[in-house]
């Protein structure tokens, strides 16, 4: 048994090493600005900061010259964003913008809750202007996310529309009832009426409406005329007076939205001055698509570009670039779906979760965007005349993945990083996209030696477990190491840790990772698995996996591990295997049909029980889909559905389950609720397997916050070594 002293030295020995990763910040937003001197980049980074058990939000400046060279790197300055809402520039300069913030409560901090708001008119570092945003109850909460909200500037500066959630009748109790004038403003008997919401991470937005703000009359409205029933997300001004945006149909009941690009909706224009709302596409009601991301091109008068994919079915498909005439309706696919690229060269279809705020270059021509292509983020520039397609910021592959925050002009601002590349930021030029571009900033020497201390690349597999429906598909591994357990070309450890990613429509791309560089510095090397069904393989790669969990998936994860234990490691060490949400829900998968292949797992937020998840998740139809059955909203778990969903679970395995078993939960998960890893644990204590449980009460899916995040990884880390 480890000694008291030991046990400390060992623990502090990991704090430091988890500090040594996460001292390295990302770029989380960017803005390309035209000044005087040049060119000034604005960024935002992000920095876990394990002594304030925060997340910090870090600002720095670049400025390049007219000869393309840096003149000056700013150090980071810490950005005090408790109130900050969202920034709207105004024109190109960055000198003129409206802030729209919190509004500080009596203790001047911003309230709990629901939020009054101001929003700050800033020209040249003079506060021009302030509106109170909540002076006369117009709204609730702004939408900040970028999932349901939406921000877009007039032409002129003058108007800005946004989305915010509408302000609900009072409710108010039985009893609350004597002082009362008029029964008819409040909703008696109400105050305990489910609100329903957008699900996982979207807690408490549930209706929202388009909001204007009026900077020279000072005032906001909602804007009229949206048909009931549906609820507008990602609004844009095509004309000072119309307004597009996405309609999300909300009945009978909502299905969460948060990584689900699934959901039936449709494109809308609304006149302002009339009030007249128009359905543009697709024209019959209900929608079997869903659209997003909807921008108004510029130098045209009613040319809209859109995404489109299918309605249900795989949570996360590949997307359509839509181009439409407001005026006539006319649409034309600008790129089309990809069924089945037929080498890791070969486009894949366009997979992406958010798209930067601006896309379009100078000219209007062209828009760049990110997009999945493999086991890799790439930055893609997309003709719009053409549809053809052009790779920014460098093609080699020995890369890791790339991803463009802002276009300007001929500019785009790109984030970089690899699994031994900790994040940096370039500026290219679009007229030269194969060219790296501008590194801003400098290299410090701990970047170089992790350069050097950690090795990894990308493994193709051809699935031997045969699909009748899709065939001759392939999938990935990344595969990540010590540079110093090299031996003769092969790579000596004694500990392989297996991580399968959630989804299980998403993909592991060849990025950071904080995960892989601590268990890689603790002698360990690490396999992700991207198995059929991952995202940026093409469509029938994505579809490959409905009505086929549990069997399809696990059978590619052995075989990815026997393939990288064959080719790229000397000996057969010891198996570990990690994951979270789906990725769970396949972790538990391999040590129940596969018990004496591993030493111990680690299971976070895992789907354990298919029957159960349907009563519980903001998402039922993903339980149907992914099972090969057709969803409807009144569904119910008849028997024989009963049976179907059972054998897919890991709980059909849980008696034959032998390896140690750390379990993870988020106590307010919506996603994968809490009770699916109690259950599992309850089980494997029962069949006598060595399982430990932790619960993170007030955490969702995510397990996001600073100290979840310490927690559970260095747990794992000692669950690994101890077992």
């Amino acid at each position: 048994m480890e000694s008291d002293s030991g046990r400390l030295d060992s623990v502090r020995h990991n704090v430091k090493l988890f500090e040594s990763f996460t001292k390295y910040c990302t770029p989380v937003s960017g803005k390309i600005f035209t000044t005087p001197l040049g060119i000034s980049v604005q960024s935002n980074w992000e920095l876990l900061d394990l002594k304030r058990n925060d997340k910090i939000l870090l600002h720095k400046q670049n400025v390049i010259g007219t000869d393309f060279k840096e003149i000056s790197d700013s150090v980071f300055v810490e950005r005090n964003i408790e109130a900050d809402v969202k920034t709207v520039f105004i024109g190109d300069t960055g000198n003129q913008y409206v802030t729209f913030k919190k509004k500080p409560s009596k203790s001047g901090k911003p309230t709990d809750g629901e939020n009054s708001y101001i929003a700050e008119l800033w020209i040249d570092n003079v506060r021009e202007k302030v509106v109170n945003l909540s002076a006369n109850e117009s709204h609730g909460n702004i939408y900040a996310d970028r999932v349901l909200g939406g921000f877009d500037c007039s032409s002129d500066g003058n108007l800005i529309i946004y989305i915010a959630e509408k302000k609900r009748e009072k409710a108010v109790n039985f009893s609350e009832t004597d002082d009362l004038k008029d029964a008819n403003k409040v909703r008696i008997g109400g105050k305990f009426e489910l609100v329903e919401d957008w699900g996982e991470s979207l807690v408490g937005k549930s209706v929202s409406g388009i909001f204007l703000l009026d900077l020279d009359a000072g005032t906001v409205v909602c804007l009229d005329g949206i048909p009931d029933g549906i609820i507008p997300i990602h609004p844009q001004f095509i004309h000072d007076k119309q307004v597009i945006f996405i309609g999300m149909e909300a009945l009978p009941y909502r299905l969460g939205k948060n990584i689900c690009n699934n959901r039936p909706s449709a494109l809308y224009k609304l006149d302002i001055p009339t009030s007249t709302c128009t359905r543009l596409h697709p024209v019959d009601s209900p929608s079997t698509v869903h659209v997003s991301d909807p921008r108004h091109v510029p130098y045209t008068t009613d040319t809209v570009l859109f995404f489109e994919v299918p309605a249900f079915g795989a949570h996360i498909h590949g997307s359509k670039l839509m181009s439409m005439d407001v005026d006539t309706l006319a649409v034309t696919e600008v790129v089309g779906s990809v069924a089945k690229p037929t080498s890791p060269d070969d486009f894949p279809g366009l997979y992406f979760f958010l798209l930067p705020e601006t896309i379009f270059t100078h000219h209007g021509l062209d828009v760049v965007m990110n997009s999945f292509w493999g086991s890799r983020e790439v930055c893609l520039m997309i003709n719009l005349e053409s549809g053809s397609l052009t790779r920014v910021g460098g093609s080699s592959t020995s890369q890791g993945s790339v991803s463009v925050l802002n276009v300007h002009e001929d500019l785009a601002l790109l984030s970089h990083s690899a699994p031994n590349v900790p994040p940096y930021l370039t500026l290219c030029r679009l007229s030269d996209p194969t060219n790296p571009g501008l590194r801003l900033g400098p290299i410090s020497p701990s970047h170089l030696s992790l350069n050097s201390a950690v090795g990894w690349e990308i493994l193709r597999h051809d699935p031997k477990l045969p699909n009748e429906t899709y065939p001759d598909l392939f999938m990935e591994s990344l595969f990540v190491y010590g540079t110093d357990s090299m031996v003769d070309g092969k790579v000596d450890v004694d500990k392989l840790l297996v991580i399968p990613h959630g989804g299980p429509h998403a993909v592991r791309n060849a990025a950071f990772s904080t995960v892989a560089g601590i268990f890689v510095s603790l002698g360990f090397a690490v396999t992700y698995i991207n198995y059929r069904g991952s995202i940026g393989f093409g469509e029938d790669n994505n579809n490959s996996l409905l009505g086929r969990i549990g069997e399809q998936d696990v059978a590619d994860c052995m075989q990815c591990i026997e393939e990288v234990l064959e080719r790229r490691l000397s000996k057969r060490p010891d198996l570990f295997v990690m994951g979270g949400s789906h990725g769970g829900f396949l972790a538990a998968h391999l040590i129940g049909q596969h018990p004496d292949a591993f030493k111990a797992a680690c299971l976070l937020n895992a789907v354990t029980n298919l029957v159960t998840m349907t009563s519980g998740t903001d998402i039922p139809d993903w339980v149907f889909s992914e099972c090969g059955l057709s969803f409807r909203h009144g569904y119910t778990v008849e028997p024989g559905v009963s049976s179907v969903l059972y054998d897919k679970s890991p709980v059909r395995w849980v008696e034959k389950v032998r390896c140690p078993t750390l379990i993870m939960v988020g106590g307010s998960d919506k996603r994968v609720p809490s009770y699916q890893g109690r259950e599992y644990h309850r089980l494997l204590r029962a069949a006598g397997v060595v399982s430990k449980l932790l619960v993170y009460p007030d955490l969702a899916h995510g397990l996001d916050s600073v100290e979840a995040t310490v927690d559970y990884l260095l747990n794992a880390v000692e669950w690994f070594i101890g077992n």
